[in-house]
C-alpha cells in the first residue's frame, strides 16, 4: 500500500474516531439531561403528600342484616297428587235402555197390528222373527257398551300416563328449583364473606 493511501485510510480512520467521539459525548449529554428529568420527578413525588380521600367514608350498609335464605326450599310440585278425570267414567246405560224400550215398544206395535191378519200361527212365526230382533238388538247395546268401557279405560290409561309424567317433571322442576335456590343462598354467603375480608 502507498503513501497516499495510508494518508488517506489515516485521515478516514480519524473522521470515524471524531464521528464516534460526538455521537458518545451526545448520548451522555442526553443521558444527563434524562436523568435530571428523573430526579427531578423523583423529588416532586417523595414532596407529594399522600392522602386517602375515602378515609372518613362510611359503609352505609355496614350493620344491614344480610342472612340469605333459600325462597325455594319450601316448594311444592304442584302437579302431585292431581286426579284423573277418566278414572271413575261410567257407561252411559240410559242409551242402552232406550234403545231397548224403543226396540220393545216397535215390535209390540207390529205385534198388535198384525195379530188380526197374521193368525194364530203366522203371530207364532212373527213373535219368533221379533224375538230374534229384541235378541240381536240386545247384542248390539252389549257391544255398544264395551266399546264405551273400552273407550272409557284406554282414556283413562292415558291420562294416567300424562298425569304420571306431569308428576315426574314437576317433582324435577321442584328439585331443580330448590337446588338452585340453594346454590343462590351459598353463592350470596360466599360473596357476603369476600366482602367482609
Amino acid at each position: 500500500m502507498g503513501k497516499r493511501a495510508r494518508r488517506q485510510q489515516a485521515a478516514t480512520m480519524a473522521e470515524m474516531n471524531r464521528m464516534s467521539q460526538e455521537q458518545f459525548e451526545y448520548f451522555q449529554a442526553e443521558k444527563r439531561a434524562q436523568q435530571e428529568v428523573v430526579d427531578q420527578q423523583r423529588q416532586q413525588y417523595e414532596a407529594f403528600d399522600f392522602q386517602n380521600p375515602f378515609e372518613g367514608v362510611q359503609n352505609p350498609y355496614a350493620s344491614l342484616q344480610t342472612n340469605f335464605e333459600n325462597l325455594a326450599s319450601g316448594a311444592r310440585n304442584v302437579y302431585a297428587g292431581i286426579e284423573n278425570p277418566y278414572e271413575d267414567l261410567t257407561v252411559n246405560m240410559r242409551q242402552a235402555e232406550f234403545q231397548a224400550e224403543q226396540g220393545e215398544r216397535q215390535r209390540a206395535n207390529i205385534l198388535s197390528n198384525l195379530r188380526q191378519a197374521a193368525g194364530s200361527t203366522g203371530i207364532a212365526s212373527l213373535a219368533q222373527v221379533l224375538a230374534n230382533q229384541g235378541v240381536e238388538q240386545a247384542r248390539k247395546a252389549s257391544i255398544d257398551i264395551g266399546e264405551q268401557e273400552q273407550a272409557n279405560q284406554l282414556r283413562a290409561q292415558r291420562e294416567a300416563g300424562r298425569l304420571d309424567q306431569l308428576e315426574r317433571e314437576g317433582e324435577q322442576k321442584r328439585d331443580l328449583l330448590e337446588r338452585k335456590g340453594q346454590a343462590q343462598v351459598e353463592e350470596f354467603e360466599r360473596q357476603k364473606e369476600n366482602k367482609m375480608l
